[in-house]
């Protein structure tokens, strides 16, 4: 979408009669910066394109400019792209996309998030636009986000040599819900979630999601990522010490907090022993201590246990058994234990974070009006056109089809935001099942590029037509290289219009409401570090193997029927058949915490009890025998009951 239009137009007269200066091979040069909460950070590898406006500038540059140089910033945020010795106005489009293919975008929008400068002449050796700086106070910008997982991405670049299973990185900012989730490989972060624990600059949380990247997509495809989401409930909300009932829901979150390095060593959680691996916290430090004692601090072999084993590790267990570790050493790596988790938005704050892009849409569109109801004024006055090219003429003619081709673009932006700027919509949404979200949002995307191509495709045949009759009076050389660009850019939209790949340029404006500060450029001596190093201390060693010649058990669980609120039977059976055994049933209500009940098995090894369910949502459960002097100990599988 074109940025700076109202200016644009105010420059055209003197733009296109003044005779041109010197061009020069202008070198533009500054520096990216992103503020995460009071913390200023330099924003490496971001995309940068040098655009030149073209001409006549009151033409979407869309329609009528094209690119000089793309390179992408240096590790400090600094940059150095060359114009062309055609001298025009530039101006640079940042996106928050690297070489390595990790972008981000809005949730719903169409293209990688970005943002223009404003413009400046290629008429000099040097244009340096100084420090060019993000910021949502008191918040993690977008560009923290991204930055988070660019050096995420990296660092297991550097660790294997080759890409993670999701190859570049999506991820979608402004999603639905209260926690960051990674759908498959493809990151969902909601508005206004910090990327780390710990204050600006910890990206703690960033790499908490892309070691889900890294499980995620190991573990089979997406088909088998969803199979898993409905039977092992992934999508609700956990912490280190949740006893989840679920090895597998376990696994799946302690292999990211072992990953981000977020847990504290075992028994770190209160009537959790450390063998416990339906909590996560334990997981993740017993991951943690087969790296240190069986590959000798090597994560890339613990990342080749998942990439040799595809959809059989559900488990802590099922991973330690795939283990070949020769060494019994006592150490593991360990970081501090973290903050408590950031506070997520409510639904309200949520909302009203889209209000805000609405607001800035709709003061543009107010603009956008009053520009276009001046143009259609003049435009009922056709100007004469007493010798070529016939600029002025031009421009009365055309600027009501572009100005309108505008504003349809705008709100098709505000349509797509006004989607979520309520509590009740935000709350809907996030109460959506993953499969339903994610085809919302690839329903909506392609909707909104089809129909942002179509507006665009629309603008230039309605403005050639408005042209119609000075294009039939100026056969200038520049007049009719303008009219021969706009029939190939309308050609190239009509193509996208019918789902075809590339459209020319085209960018919704998703960044209305976000603030770009000229600041000072400043040094950054190590602008990308890596990880923060682990420091080795001494624990007790995960359980080993169960102690041979104890009989095998193996313990059931049956879950009542789904129902109304009310009470159930539920109940199992031990093998072999203990009388007098001691059962744990440990029940966790929706959004309660863990009760247990303590049974005992009759002569056939069966246990029994009732339930007082009365809370709508599932309920989850499994059963535990802790074993005796003559039998291994065991966990019955995990079921739930939904309460209606």
């Amino acid at each position: 979408m074109k940025r700076f239009l109202v200016a644009a137009i105010a420059a055209l007269s003197l733009v296109l009669t003044a005779a041109p200066a010197q061009a020069a091979e202008t070198v533009y040069t500054g520096q990216w910066l992103c503020d995460d909460r009071g913390t200023i950070m330099p924003l490496g590898g971001i995309e940068l394109q040098l655009w030149r406006r073209g001409s006549p500038d009151f033409l979407p540059v869309e329609w009528v400019g094209g690119k000089d140089d793309v390179q992408f910033a240096n590790p400090d945020g600094t940059f150095s792209l060359r114009a062309t010795n055609s001298e025009d106005n530039h101006f640079i489009r940042m996106a928050l996309r690297d070489a390595a293919g990790v972008r981000l975008k809005d949730w719903i929008g169409t293209d990688d998030w970005s943002v223009d400068t404003g413009g400046y002449r290629n008429n000099v050796a040097e244009q340096n636009l100084g420090g060019l700086l993000f910021s949502t106070p008191g918040q993690s910008h977008k560009c923290a986000i991204w930055r988070g997982l660019h050096l995420a991405h990296r660092d297991f670049r550097d660790l294997m040599g080759f890409n993670p299973p999701s190859g570049g990185l999506l991820i979608q900012a402004d999603a639905p819900g209260e926690t960051p989730l990674t759908m498959y490989t493809e990151i969902w972060w909601p508005s206004g979630y910090v990327t780390g624990y710990n204050g600006g600059g910890d990206d703690t949380i960033t790499r908490h999601e892309f070691g889900h990247v890294i499980r995620h997509g190991y573990d089979g495809d997406s088909g088998h990522f969803l199979g898993d989401v409905v039977a092992h409930t992934y999508a609700r909300s956990h912490s280190p010490c949740l006893r989840s009932g679920s090895l597998a829901y376990a696994f799946n979150e302690g292999w990211s907090e072992y990953w981000a390095h977020e847990y504290g060593a075992p028994p770190m959680c209160a009537d959790s022993p450390a063998d416990d691996y339906t909590v996560e916290g334990n997981v993740a430090a017993a991951l943690a201590d087969i790296e240190a004692r069986c590959y000798g601090g090597n994560r890339a072999a613990m990342v080749n246990v998942l990439r040799s084993n595809p959809g059989v590790i559900h488990s802590f267990q099922q991973f330690r058994e795939l283990v070949f570790c020769p060494l019994p050493l006592l150490l593991v790596p360990l970081p501090p234990t973290p903050a408590p988790a950031p506070v997520a938005l409510t639904p309200a704050q949520r909302a009203d974070l889209a209000r805000a892009q609405v607001r800035g849409v709709n003061g543009q569109l107010g603009e956008l009006r009053a520009d276009l109801r001046a143009a259609v004024r003049a435009a009922a006055t056709p100007l004469r056109c007493p010798r070529t090219p016939c600029n002025a003429a031009l421009q009365r003619a055309l600027l009501p089809a572009v100005l309108r081709s505008e504003i349809a673009l705008a709100e098709l932006v505000r349509n797509s935001v006004d989607d979520g700027d309520t509590a009740k919509e935000q709350a809907g949404m996030a109460k959506l099942p993953y499969q339903q979200l994610l085809a919302l949002q690839r329903a909506k995307e392609r909707a909104t590029s089809i129909q942002a191509a179509r507006i665009s495709a629309d603008g230039i045949r309605d403005a050639l037509k408005a042209g119609r009759s000075v294009f039939a009076k100026d056969k200038s050389a520049m007049t009719k290289r303008l009219r021969t660009q706009l029939a190939s850019r309308l050609a190239a939209f009509r193509k996208a219009q019918r789902g075809a790949k590339g459209a020319p340029g085209l960018i919704l404006d998703q960044a209305i409401a976000d603030r770009l500060r000229k600041v000072p450029t400043r040094p950054f001596p190590n602008p990308e570090p890596p990880p923060p190093p682990w420091t080795p201390i001494p624990i007790l060693p995960p359980p080993g193997p169960p102690q041979p010649g104890l009989q095998v058990s193996t313990l059931t669980l049956a879950c009542p029927a789904n129902g109304k609120a009310g009470v159930y039977a539920t109940g199992g059976t031990l093998t072999p058949p203990l009388a007098g055994a001691a059962i744990e049933l440990h029940v966790t209500p929706p959004n309660g915490a863990e009760a247990v009940q303590k049974l005992t098995t009759n002569g056939s090894g069966a246990y029994a009890t009732s339930l007082v369910m009365q809370t709508a949502g599932t309920w989850t459960m499994f059963a535990r025998f802790a074993g005796d002097a003559k039998t291994q100990p065991d966990d019955s599988p995990s079921c739930q009951t939904t309460i209606t």
